[in-house]
């Protein structure tokens, strides 16, 4: 099964290919990232663990912003 399949939906290669498209304005930086992320999926060298992504996103959401006016609200990753 491609990686591709495995992930298509998730919040962060909407992400990427929302940014590519123009959906999402992003800077010259961004841009490059978010191809670099794509590209990188479908080259074999590389092994993308989609389900540790996933398990890392939750954990960060865990924790919360101690200070600003975020204080007291958890870090959203993916909205």
């Amino acid at each position: 099964m491609s990686i591709i399949n495995s992930i298509n939906g998730k919040d962060y290669y909407n992400y990427a290919v929302d940014v590519i498209s123009g959906k999402i304005v992003a800077g010259k930086l961004i841009k490059l990232a978010a191809q670099r992320f794509l590209d990188d999926l479908n080259d074999d060298r590389f092994y993308f663990d989609y389900q540790k992504v996933d398990e890392a996103i939750e954990f960060i959401q865990i924790f919360k912003h101690y200070t600003g006016s975020h204080n007291g609200k958890p870090f959203v990753l993916l909205s």
